[in-house]
């Protein structure tokens, strides 16, 4: 029996997307369906291929398929969008149902967390369970490769790329195992833009799925180069800090929460009360986390806030804490209120007055600064950074 069809629109089960202008030669006999060939529209690029069917008793009992496609532009997931070549080979015998092949993708803008399943799906809520599927079963093996044009933008950061991963384990919930390079961006990490120096997230483990990630940026604040280094898995990274002229950790925190409002103490402690500085330091910093983190978005939420011990010059022999708070008005502008909070009798030797500063980032390379100090003073900065 020889079989022909053309077909406008042409659904595929279990993909948001159908084929349109599909047309397909076939023959059918002694229970194998032979395609010749068949092809349409996906994503407005061309698919094409070929392959033989076995019926059996409960329907498709063997598959060998191949498919071509040439500059497709999907969107398989929710922020997902792509242009793509690749050739797939759908496999199905008695002792395996497997998919396997490679995807080249010329250009994938990716604005998921990288915590968020991998999926091939773009509806927002799964269907109902209508019984089984094509599908179950399947298994996946292809290779994902993009060697340019891969841009990254999400919580973590905006980021230009490549990567060379590969795609496994059940098609209704696959894993990924291999590498994202990132080339160039910038990673966002307590309110501050850290450039890409180098970076790489891994994925090693096809049980748990949590990406390593490895990662050097640097930021310029005021007249100091920051670099950030991180390396472990996402949910545990330990963030470690070195500046340029250098400071001590404590005062790099503060360096970040108060940008050009910072300004270096110089104080001589015992190694009790140097050690006592650091704790609260760090706790001050994951508790600001904590509360940034849990602040609701809208206009009156906050950008920035940090809480830093502070110990003023004025009343040496007390602690106070410094809390910032900020705002961004823009893109590139941020408004910052600098305040300190202490008893009453540390309160009484201090007498500074709350900062604010209005910092316009005009380009990576110029800055505009203004604002008043913590000694009332007005002032109004132009920033150059150049790298030697």
């Amino acid at each position: 029996v020889v079989l022909s069809a053309e077909i406008p629109v042409l659904p595929l089960p279990g993909f948001a997307y159908a084929m349109t202008d599909f047309t397909s030669s076939a023959s059918y006999l002694d229970d194998v369906l032979t395609i010749t060939s068949f092809g349409g529209k996906l994503g407005g690029g061309d698919v094409r291929g070929s392959g033989e069917v076995g019926i059996g008793e409960e329907g498709i009992a063997t598959m060998d398929m191949r498919i071509e496609a040439g500059d497709m532009v999907l969107s398989p997931m929710e922020r997902v969008r792509a242009q793509v070549d690749g050739t797939i080979r759908l496999l199905k015998d008695r002792k395996r149902f497997v998919t396997e092949g490679e995807l080249h993708f010329k250009q994938l803008t990716w604005g998921r967390e990288i915590y968020e399943e991998f999926g091939f799906s773009s509806e927002v809520e799964p269907a109902a369970d209508t019984g089984p599927s094509f599908f179950d079963g399947m298994s996946l093996n292809i290779r994902l490769r993009a060697d340019e044009n891969f841009i990254i933008e999400n919580s973590l950061g905006k980021f230009n790329g490549r990567f060379n991963l590969t795609a496994t384990g059940d098609f209704a919930s696959p894993v990924l195992l291999g590498d994202i390079d990132l080339g160039s961006g910038d990673f966002y990490f307590q309110d501050r833009s850290f450039r890409v120096i180098n970076g790489r997230l891994s994925f090693v483990d096809p049980i748990n799925t949590e990406p390593y990630l490895d990662f050097r940026g640097e930021t310029y604040v005021k007249d100091y180069r920051v670099t950030l280094n991180m390396s472990g898995p996402v949910s545990r990274l330990k963030p470690e800090f070195s500046s340029s002229p250098p400071l001590p950790p404590e005062e790099i925190l503060s360096l970040l929460a108060l940008g050009e409002a910072f300004k270096r103490t110089y104080y001589s402690y015992s190694g009790d009360r140097s050690t006592a500085l650091n704790t609260a330091s760090l706790l001050t910093y994951q508790i600001a986390d904590q509360a940034r983190r849990r602040t609701p978005g809208g206009l009156f939420s906050l950008d920035r806030f940090r809480i830093d011990p502070y110990i003023p010059e004025s009343a040496p022999g007390g602690i106070a804490a410094r809390i910032t708070v900020g705002k961004k008005i823009s893109r590139n502008l941020l408004f910052l209120y600098s305040t300190i909070v202490a008893n009453s009798t540390v309160m009484a030797g201090i007498d500074e007055v709350p900062i604010f500063r209005m910092e316009w980032d005009i380009s990576r390379k110029f800055s505009l600064v203004g604002g008043r100090d913590d000694r009332g003073r007005l002032s109004l900065d132009v920033k150059y950074r150049k790298r030697f």
